[in-house]
């Protein structure tokens, strides 16, 4: 009955104009999708449409959990419900959600099958070079899984390789490019290989084509600061108010060009600010980790009671991978040598195949312990 009507659907969309890419980007197959419930798939269309044309992933969060709620063995669905809460940076939801879709890997296909495994290496491992394995063989088997190439992006950032990211960001570009999500990917490039021109004609190109992303502002307040131009942060920042899961982003740019200026009171201020916008938006591993950041500033400049109080309040809320990761450098650069040595040790305990954990966050921690 799905194949039927998946194909007479099909028909009737390119009939009343649909374009070719859109079908073909947005036809869900049985297959390719594993549920046995109608209504929980239509829930998952629209928590996908919710992430790639409008790029809101809080928006999405509640499409997939009535997905989960109405199948409960809806793998996918946990899976999608992981991919939205980690680049809010609410990485334990992430990991436990994308647990439960592997668990149900079984019941799914073997296109299914390939993303939770590539998903769960990148959030539940977190060893980076595990899942840009597992990305590439995605992206052999499945050319047309754009959504593959943009967590080889997400890799290749990690990584620090700009160019590599750039390739994969157009190549996901190339097969989707009615999304949102895929000009974010393109627009961040551009930024940070200094195309800064590019990244505002870029967004400028979305929105006449009617995509607009709740992050557009985000990049092009980055863009406005590295072209020296406060009245266009100051746009970009307005822009970004009010929008839950954004808003808390801003404060924490501004926080951070506050203490690029040395302005360090008022950065942590905005720290503050960004936090408790975090909180209204649910996001407790997100408020924890601008903590951890702000403490691990304020250590760098040598201020070391502030520094010890953020990190203490950032531990005292959630045990994230960051907020943790930066106040065990914060600490350990105060001179806080037990914590610091509590710290590593959980960090390592907790997180012995992350790669960010393994490679920065440990050798940074000691390495301030051993300045001491």
């Amino acid at each position: 009955v799905l194949k039927a009507l998946g194909e007479g659907a099909t028909t009737l969309r390119r009939k009343l104009g649909e374009s070719l890419a859109s079908v073909q980007k947005y036809d869900a197959l049985p297959e390719d999708t594993t549920t046995s419930s109608l209504e929980a798939l239509q829930a998952y269309a629209l928590g996908n449409k919710a992430t790639d044309i409008t790029n809101d992933y809080l928006a999405a969060i509640p499409f997939f959990q009535r997905a989960v709620a109405l199948d409960p063995n809806f793998a996918m669905a946990y899976l999608q419900l992981g991919e939205c809460y980690q680049p809010e940076g609410e990485l334990a939801a992430a990991a436990e959600n994308t647990r439960k879709a592997y668990e149900l890997r079984e019941r799914t296909s073997d296109h299914e099958k390939l993303s939770i495994s590539a998903f769960y290496e990148y959030v539940v491992t977190g060893n980076l070079e595990a899942a840009r394995r597992s990305y590439e063989l995605i992206v052999q088997t499945y050319p047309r899984d754009d959504l593959a190439e943009v967590f080889l992006w997400l890799i290749h950032i990690a990584f620090g390789d700009y160019a590599k990211a750039d390739a994969a960001a157009h190549e996901a570009f190339k097969i989707n490019p009615a999304s949102s999500n895929n000009y974010i990917s393109l627009i961040y490039c551009d930024q940070w290989l200094n195309r800064l021109d590019q990244a505002k004609a870029t967004v400028a190109e979305a929105r006449s084509k009617k995509l607009e992303s709740p992050w557009f502002p985000l990049i092009l307040y980055v863009v406005d600061f590295l072209q020296n131009d406060p009245a266009g942060m100051d746009q970009q920042a307005a822009a970004a108010m009010g929008t839950p899961g954004v808003e808390d982003q801003m404060f924490f740019l501004q926080s951070e060009t506050a203490a690029h200026g040395g302005e360090f009171g008022k950065a942590r201020d905005l720290t503050r600010r960004a936090a408790d916008s975090a909180r209204r938006a649910q996001e407790k591993e997100t408020a924890a980790e601008y903590q951890g950041h702000n403490s691990l500033r304020e250590a760098l400049v040598g201020d070391a009671t502030s520094a010890t109080e953020d990190a203490n309040s950032a531990l005292a809320a959630i045990k994230g991978k960051h907020g943790e990761g930066f106040s065990a450098i914060a600490v350990a650069l105060a001179g806080e040598t037990a914590s610091a040595n509590r710290l590593i040790e959980d960090l390592a305990k907790r997180f012995p195949q992350d790669t960010v954990v393994q490679s920065q966050y440990l050798p940074m921690a000691r390495a301030a312990l051993a300045l001491n």
